[in-house]
């Protein structure tokens, strides 16, 4: 089953990550190649579930605030000068916005479902 933009980056991310046992007994995780995305918690599963949604956040926050989200596997969520492409390797995904009258909502929402992008988090995004 193919997924989506946003999945195989967090997934790609994910992959890159490092965890190591602390001192007093817990677990840090970080990915080095998201720069400040960090977790701990008391056992390995924890801190990886805290990192996944510490990485989701990141990214959640740097796209409303168009800082630069590193490449990875191919994958460019950089807007760049054109806020509604985003690209993976040589595929073009423009992401068009429901209040354009450019497009009617369903379609909208199948655009994001095949995208793999949740409707409710996409909303964030327009406010």
């Amino acid at each position: 089953m193919p997924t989506g933009l946003l999945t195989d980056y967090i997934n790609a991310a994910m992959g890159r990550s490092h965890f190591e046992t602390m001192e007093n007994g817990r677990v840090f995780g970080s990915i080095d190649a998201c720069r400040g995305v960090w977790a701990d918690g008391a056992k390995l599963e924890e801190t990886r579930e805290e990192l996944q949604r510490a990485l989701e956040s990141w990214l959640l926050f740097g796209l409303r605030h168009s800082h630069d989200i590193p490449v990875l596997e191919g994958i460019d969520l950089n807007l760049g000068d054109n806020p509604d492409v985003m690209t993976r390797g040589d595929a073009l995904l423009v992401i068009p916005h429901g209040d354009d009258d450019l497009i009617d909502s369903p379609l909208l929402e199948r655009i994001l479902q095949q995208a793999g992008i949740d409707p409710t988090e996409w909303d964030k995004f327009d406010k």
